[in-house]
């Protein structure tokens, strides 16, 4: 029975995933899912699990910064750099667009010490390494949270953990009408129906409904951008960014 006492057909919800029989939900909702989803045009991976976060990670102002690489595009130009230390996202607290930057990994000579000297009972702690996607650009989410994911813009020059895994578009152009929708109030409301927990794996993201809105495009792009720009100046503005020059107030 759907809601005012009109009987559907348990097809109908043949095309949610997990195809839960979600009475409560409207038929226009319901439909959603007869589009294209996310994976059609993105593709989301896990982060790296070092198995000991005490001995790999840092903060960042806790290193020498000649230690430290910010730019690299590859983990060739992160091998070549010679460097020790590179930024990673590892989730943190609630916060849209950008920031949540504060930690470093040690991932000397391609993360030697982390995939072969890092071991327990002769096991290897670490995986999940997806080297071909450490330090490209993307979005990045809490894996774990209290009520929604949150999502924001990361730029080249990271590796991914559990906590901030990476989502990578297809097509670059995108990227920022993908950052808007996976941040809006519609899209909050279907994680929850489609994964009503606390744990936001690659599989929620990517089976989100994709409907593209190309003559919205550019205004959404603007807004995304805006909201971006806004949130760095804000991360940026506390002693606690790397890229911190002064106060504005000052």
């Amino acid at each position: 029975m759907w809601g005012g006492g009109i009987t559907v057909d348990v097809k109908f919800f043949k095309h949610i995933p997990g195809n839960p029989i979600a009475y409560w939900v409207s038929k226009n909702f319901a439909r959603l899912f007869e589009n294209k989803t996310l994976a059609e045009y993105a593709d989301a991976r896990i982060g790296m699990v070092t198995g000991d976060n005490d001995r790999f990670l840092r903060l960042w102002f806790e290193i020498d910064n000649c230690k430290t690489f910010y730019e690299a595009t590859d983990y060739i130009s992160a091998f070549a750099s010679g460097k020790k230390w590179f930024p990673l996202q590892k989730g943190g607290g609630k916060r849209y667009w950008y920031g949540n930057l504060e930690y470093l990994i040690n991932y000397e000579k391609d993360g030697y010490e982390v995939k072969f000297d890092n071991t327990i009972n002769g096991r290897v702690r670490s995986h999940n390494y997806n080297g071909n996607k450490s330090f490209m650009n993307g979005i990045t989410w809490n894996s774990i949270g209290t009520s929604e994911i949150i999502t924001r813009i990361s730029d080249k020059g990271f590796i991914y953990d559990a906590g901030g895994p990476l989502c990578t578009i297809n097509n670059k152009e995108y990227i920022y009408y993908f950052l808007g929708l996976l941040s809006s109030v519609i899209a909050q409301s279907i994680y929850k129906f489609i994964n009503p927990t606390i744990n936001y794996t690659p599989g929620t993201l990517l089976s989100l409904p994709v409907i593209i809105n190309v003559e919205n495009k550019q205004y959404i792009d603007n807004l995304v951008n805006e909201n971006i720009s806004e949130s760095k100046d804000d991360w940026d503005s506390f002693e606690t960014s790397w890229n911190f020059k002064k106060h504005p107030l000052i």
